[in-house]
């Protein structure tokens, strides 16, 4: 009998036990619950998507002025005003940038040195005249592989910026290579330098611009070699968020789709898919020459070699090149 009325005793706190831990559960879940619908819903900066739907982020944004000259956003979709000047500084190799980022840039390259790296800018300030050169030059490469103009025209823009609206000529950009591999390829990122720029140029208000995981957004490729300047504040957030500038300034819509303009609209002749758009200004700093059979020999150095770096002295008219791309 004993033994009946413990088993029954039992049963019954064990369900007095179910009963209560139940309402106790369901009042944690109920109050989880309503903080989760009492959270504030973060936006991307007031950002809309694709679709027109607003854009939400779990990591809330600082609130941000886009109009602040180390925010400014050039991309495809916005270039830079016909009447756009700005204070440069000379960096030396007959490099330029805007002098209000020169110091973090100087304290940067330093540093990187006194890591036991090897840093070299190739590309910084470009004039308008430069960028067209540079561009109509890549439009000119890929007709030379049989692309028709049109095709020519967007695979080029997708490596190097369309006049107007690179970050080369908002005068805060800068390309930098390892002087040990100069090459401008993805093997960049593997060299002692990017991997030393990576890691630290945040600290000094530069980000890596044009992430592999970002290029619908960005609407460049992977470029492991062109840093941006952003300051500070805005590169440590970019850096630890793992987020690139569109998505910082709350524009991270996809990129636009490039078209090719009529008539040349960009400066490209079409009557000429050969060399030949003028003399070279030397305002794009170095280049280093890709042979290619279908280059003919006078147009090189006969000294050099296949990947040798050349100077705005030894320039005279190459067909195929890698220069400085975004």
């Amino acid at each position: 009998m004993l033994k009946i009325y413990g088993a029954l005793i039992g049963v019954i706190g064990f369900s007095v036990f179910c009963i209560v831990g139940g309402f106790a559960l369901k009042g944690f879940v109920a109050d989880k619950m309503d903080a989760e619908e009492s959270k504030p819903v973060v936006i991307y900066n007031g950002a809309v998507g694709a679709n027109g739907e607003t854009v939400q982020n779990k990591d809330s944004l600082p609130a941000v002025d886009c109009n602040e000259w180390n925010l400014r956003l050039v991309n495809k979709s916005n270039p830079l005003p016909e009447d756009f000047s700005i204070s440069l500084v000379d960096i030396g190799n007959n490099k330029q940038i805007d002098s209000r980022c020169a110091p973090d840039l100087e304290r940067m390259l330093s540093d990187c040195r006194a890591a036991g790296c090897n840093p070299l800018i190739c590309s910084a300030y470009r004039t308008q005249e430069c960028q067209q050169d540079l561009f109509d030059r890549e439009v000119t490469k890929f007709m030379n592989q049989g692309f028709s103009y049109d095709d020519a025209y967007c695979l080029a823009a997708e490596g190097v910026a369309i006049p107007g609206t690179s970050e080369h000529q908002l005068g805060l950009a800068v390309d930098i290579v390892d002087k040990g591999n100069q090459n401008l390829n993805d093997e960049q990122a593997n060299t002692p330098t990017q991997r030393w720029l990576y890691e630290n140029s945040w600290r000094y208000g530069f980000i890596l611009r044009y992430g592999a995981d970002k290029t619908e957004i960005t609407g460049y490729k992977y470029e492991p070699w062109h840093y941006r300047y952003v300051g500070l504040e805005a590169a440590q957030f970019i850096y630890e968020h793992g987020i690139c500038l569109e998505e910082y300034l709350g524009v991270c819509t996809n990129a636009p789709e490039v078209k090719a303009p009529e008539n040349g609209q960009y400066g490209y002749n079409s009557s000429n898919n050969n060399a030949g758009f003028g003399e070279y200004n030397g305002d794009c700093g170095y280049a280093k020459i890709e042979y290619s059979d279908s280059v003919s020999s006078d147009y090189m150095d006969d000294t050099m070699s296949d990947g040798d770096v050349f100077t705005n002295d030894d320039y005279d008219s190459a067909d195929f090149y890698s220069v400085e791309k975004g």
